[in-house]
Formats: C-alpha cells, sequence, structure tokens
C-alpha cells in the first residue's frame, strides 16, 4: 500500500545527515518563479518524525489497518492513473527513491512570456552522498521510454546537459538534465529555448558565474517569507501578481462578473505564502499567509474584525473540551455589503431592500431588534452531556462498548453571543416565535436565569438571555453549563492553564478555537464507526444505498479509542488574524 511506503520512507534512517537546507536551492531557482514547493532537510524531518505523536499513531498497527482500508484502494487507483509503473518500471522502489534523498527538494514554476503560454516547470534535488534510488529510477525510466525520446548532450559552464524529446512528431516538449554537485536539476518546458536559458541560468548561479536572479533576492519572496513565525520543514509560495497578470493578458479574466474596481484590487495583492514544520512529542505547526492591499474595497472589511472577546470567555465552563470564538462586526458587515451592492448592482440591492421591507412589515425589524444590538463577540464551546442528549453520542459509546472499550463520552455545544442591550433583542426573539412558532415554549430558572426551550420534535432550541449575552444551544446541559459561570467566573475556561496561554497568546486572532487533542479525536473515530456499524440498518429501513466503492462499512477494522491516550495529552489551536498587511491563519498543535 501507497500509505505504507510512505510512512517507511519517512520513517527511513538516512546514512549522513544534511549539511544545508532549501535556502541552498532556493538561491538557485529564478527570481521570476511563479510557484514554489520546498521541503528543506529531508533528514532533519525523518528524525523529528520519528518522535511525533501523529507519525507515531498513523503507524500504529490498529491505525495503519484502519487508513490502508480506507484509503489504501484509492490511493492505488490514483497510482495507476499516474502511470507510475509504466513511466518508471514495475520494479522501482519507490521508498528507496525517497530514502535517498537526505536534503532539500524545491519545485517550481514560471511562465516567462506572462501570458500563461509555454509554462516552465523546475524540480531541483539534493541527492546527498546515497543516490542507489534515483538512479534506480532514472534508469527505469530510460528503459520505458527510451526508445520513444531522443536524447542529446550540451554543456554550459563545464555542466554536462542531458535534453530529452519526444520522437512523435505530433508531440512536444523537452526536459533538460543537470547535474550540479550533489544536486540534480531538472527543466521542462513546451520545447522553445526557454527551458534551456532558464537552466543555464541556475547553472551560473551555481558556479559563481552569475550573483543575481535567485529566488532569494526576489522582495515579493522576502516579504512573504516575513510573515512566517517559524521556521518551516516545507514551504510554498506563490507569486499572486505575476499570475494575476498572466490571467488577464491571456484573456482569462475576460468574462469575469465582477466589478473592474475589485478586479483591480486583487492584481494589488502580491503573494500567497504557506509553512509547515514537524516537530517532536504531539508539536505540529502550519501558517498560510496572504498579502492584502492596504486600502480599496477589500481593506474596507478589515475593520470589521476584532479580537478574542475574553469578556465572552470568562462564561465558558471550564471543563469544555472545546471552545471557538468569532469578533465580527455583523452590523458593519450588513452596511458595507449594503454600500458595494448599491454601488455596483443598483436593481439587485432595491430588491433586496424591499425583501428585508417585508420582514419588517411583519414586525420584525432585523437591524432594530437585532444587528444594531451585537457587539460582535461570539464564543461556541463543548461539554460532556449524557448520552441521552446526543444521538451520535449515544451510538458510539454502544460502539465503543461493543468493542470492549470504554463507553465513549458525549458531547454538545452551545453558543454565546455577545449583546449591547438584551432587551431588544429578546423582542424580536418574541415576534418570531409569536409569527412562525406552532409548539410550546417552556420556561425554566437556572443559576437565577430564565432558561427557554422550543421543541421541534427530533430536536429543540435551548436558550438564555445574561446581562449581556444570548446563551444558545440545541441541548440543554451546554446553556445550563453557561448560566453557572454568572457571578463566579473562577470556574471559566479563562482559569484553565493549556487553553489560557494560546488564547493569550492569539488576542488579536479575529477567529480562535483550540480543542483537546484526545478528546476529539476519541469523538471522530467513535462517531464514524456508528455511522459505518448504522449504515445497512439505514439501507433496509429507507432508499438509501451506500454508494459503491465506499471506503467505510461495518466490517471496517475500527482502532480502539483508548489507543488515542496512548498518543496525545495536549491541544490543537487555529487562529486567523487580519492586519493591515496580511490575512494569516495558524495551526499549531502542541
Amino acid at each position: 500500500m501507497l500509505f505504507t511506503l510512505l510512512l517507511t520512507a519517512l520513517g527511513s534512517t538516512p546514512p549522513e545527515p544534511a549539511v544545508v537546507n532549501s535556502n541552498y536551492l532556493l538561491a538557485l531557482a529564478p527570481e521570476n518563479s511563479v510557484s514554489v514547493l520546498a521541503i528543506g532537510n529531508l533528514d532533519e524531518m525523518r528524525e523529528a518524525a520519528k518522535k511525533n505523536s501523529f507519525v507515531r499513531f498513523a503507524e500504529d498497527e490498529q491505525v495503519a489497518a484502519l487508513f490502508n482500508n480506507i484509503a489504501g484502494d484509492a490511493m492505488e487507483k490514483l497510482a495507476a492513473e499516474l502511470q507510475l509503473n509504466q513511466v518508471l518500471g514495475p520494479d522501482i522502489d519507490l521508498a528507496a527513491l525517497l530514502a535517498s534523498l537526505h536534503g532539500s527538494v524545491v519545485l517550481f514554476s514560471e511562465t516567462p512570456n506572462q501570458n500563461m503560454q509555454d509554462p516552465l516547470v523546475g524540480l531541483m534535488i539534493e541527492l546527498g552522498d546515497d543516490r542507489s534510488g534515483f538512479d534506480q529510477v532514472f534508469s527505469g525510466f530510460m528503459d520505458r521510454m527510451g526508445n520513444k525520446m531522443s536524447v542529446s548532450g550540451s554543456d554550459h559552464m563545464g555542466v554536462p546537459v542531458m535534453s530529452f524529446r519526444p520522437k512523435e512528431a505530433r508531440a512536444e516538449g523537452v526536459l533538460h538534465l543537470a547535474e550540479l554537485g550533489d544536486a540534480v536539476v531538472l527543466m521542462g518546458g513546451s520545447g522553445s529555448p526557454a527551458a534551456m536559458t532558464q537552466l543555464q541560468g541556475i547553472i551560473d548561479r551555481w558556479s559563481g558565474a552569475s550573483s543575481t536572479g535567485g529566488l532569494l533576492q526576489s522582495a515579493n519572496f522576502k516579504s512573504a517569507r516575513g510573515s512566517l513565525e517559524f521556521d518551516p520543514h516545507i514551504e510554498c509560495y506563490l507569486d499572486v501578481h505575476s499570475l494575476w497578470s498572466s490571467l488577464q493578458n491571456s484573456g482569462e479574466l475576460r468574462h469575469a462578473e465582477l466589478p473592474e474596481d475589485l478586479l483591480n484590487e486583487i492584481g494589488q495583492v502580491r503573494w500567497l505564502h504557506g509553512g509547515a514544520r514537524i516537530g517532536t512529542g504531539e508539536e505540529l505547526d502550519f501558517q498560510l499567509g496572504l498579502d492584502m492591499p492596504e486600502e480599496g474595497i477589500i481593506a474596507s472589511f478589515a475593520g470589521l474584525f476584532g479580537g478574542i472577546p475574553i469578556d465572552l470567555m470568562r462564561q465558558v465552563p471550564r471543563q469544555s473540551s472545546s471552545i471557538c470564538s468569532l469578533s465580527l462586526d455583523l452590523h458593519g458587515l450588513f452596511n458595507t455589503a449594503n454600500d458595494l451592492l448599491r454601488a455596483f448592482d443598483e436593481q439587485k440591492f432595491n430588491e433586496a431592500q424591499l425583501a428585508l421591507q417585508r420582514v419588517n412589515d411583519m414586525g420584525i425589524d432585523i437591524e432594530g431588534n437585532f444587528l444594531s444590538q451585537l457587539t460582535g463577540g461570539y464564543v461556541g464551546f463543548s461539554v460532556e452531556v449524557p448520552a441521552s442528549e446526543s444521538l451520535l453520542g449515544m451510538a458510539g459509546s454502544m460502539a465503543g462498548a461493543a468493542n470492549g472499550d470504554d463507553p465513549l463520552p458525549s458531547y454538545a455545544s452551545a453558543t454565546i453571543i455577545g449583546l449591547q442591550d438584551p432587551g431588544p433583542f429578546k423582542a424580536g426573539i418574541d415576534k418570531i416565535l409569536e409569527t412562525f412558532n406552532q409548539q410550546k415554549l417552556t420556561t425554566d430558572v437556572a443559576n437565577g436565569q430564565q432558561a427557554h426551550s422550543v421543541n421541534f420534535g427530533f430536536f429543540g432550541v435551548h436558550w438564555a438571555f445574561t446581562p449581556k449575552s444570548l446563551v444558545l444551544g440545541i441541548q440543554p446541559t451546554p446553556v445550563a453549563e453557561a448560566l453557572r459561570m454568572l457571578g463566579d467566573d473562577s470556574l471559566s475556561i479563562m482559569d484553565k492553564g493549556r487553553f489560557a496561554g494560546p488564547m493569550q497568546a492569539n488576542r488579536r486572532a479575529f477567529h480562535f478555537s483550540i480543542r483537546d487533542t484526545a478528546t476529539n479525536l476519541k469523538s471522530a473515530m467513535g462517531g464514524l464507526q456508528s455511522v459505518s456499524r448504522m449504515l445497512p440498518m439505514l439501507s433496509m429501513l429507507t432508499d438509501f444505498k451506500v454508494p459503491e466503492g465506499f471506503p467505510i462499512n461495518a466490517q471496517t477494522p475500527w482502532p480502539s479509542p483508548s489507543i488515542v491516550s496512548r498518543y496525545f495529552e495536549g491541544t490543537i489551536s487555529s487562529a486567523v488574524t487580519w492586519d493591515e498587511s496580511s490575512l494569516r491563519l495558524r495551526l499549531t498543535s502542541k
């Protein structure tokens, strides 16, 4: 299976450590590269992977069996579609090839004529001393494709270059190959001289004949890298400005239905950049950044976002297994969207105003009762609930018990919405219930606050107002737990060390979430297992038919949920931040 093959390659022991990182190859890549994927120091990644909990979890016998059962066939089909055996040969050992790579790998592409024509793709591989895997693949490639290609040789700066071209008259394309010390460079194109020109430029930079033109000297690339908050093992980069210009020059945007001002503003975006790092233990880091224009339509939305609503966080119970926050001026977004719609399409703006007026005529003032009362802070959280409050949790508990494992806990969530004044908001909800609800409204008292609920048969809606918020959930327990925090925030999530620290570190994030890794993995596994066992019964009782080839079924070898606790005891968090220059998403596990 390819999944096992990849794990074997990642965990293989290299004969010697690498001595350079991806900067070595990135300095050789063309400055005008449109897209780049760089993998730096594979040996360092292997050493970290041996000690990484996620890799060890994936290599666990029970988990690997599950992955192979679910994804194995799909991976094999993908390999067949890529025709790897036809190109490389049936006896090629891909694990040996991957294990023979020790330093860095850089894949880049460019469109030198700026009109999406004649794109060039380059691949630079640092092999190290043990290059047997690469030599095997190259020999297999020559055996398979040699009679279909013409091979010629040339020389530049004393470096031999091999060129491969298809013999068929209708086929186009060229592949050049050169060895630069312990690195191999492959450059492919449509057959124009541009591919050779770029390869010669790489050789010049490597030999020292040219001191300019490398990607590391690109101001755009430097700016993109400056947004990254850690040293990555894997790095990706997209020159958005150049790509957008190429699309415009090629006519691909001719029929775009976006306003011209907005199209021009998108053209001001310079780069998209991402990085990932594998650490020891539960440490994983991923960040994606997008350069943003500092003025104009897009920039006007940046002011609608704030930081983590700490005041609402104090209403979140300490025992929560996950929390998620959003800080967005929804009223401001409504007004901004109205202004843009009126500017770009007055007819659609008038239609939207008529629809809004019809709602207002029913006595429900969307803007006055609701939007204007929102502070912009929203927090969701999950807590353990009785199994009776969660059908999926109940099924997961039965699945766990059937495995001889401890029953899985059931979780349900609620959302806390910050309010300027609960009075108008409550009046608006009362009017909606009076207009649409045909069910009986029930009211209880919890911690001195009225808690309301409406039953819709299969599920219900539960809510309660506090002096500065609305607590809303589809199960009663989370709402009641949030009300317990009133007047005693010493029991809140803000005093839970492993959650409070990341929250404080990301206070400027307009979207932030953090969850207990083990709890959420167990719940996900239990839920999927429950679904797999319910599918046959669902097919018998309804017209639902399981799609052919669906990878999950009653015979799926599910690992015991308790296995998760062997590897995980930390948290996974995500944060999205938008300042005046960039939009950044960061995912962290530790």
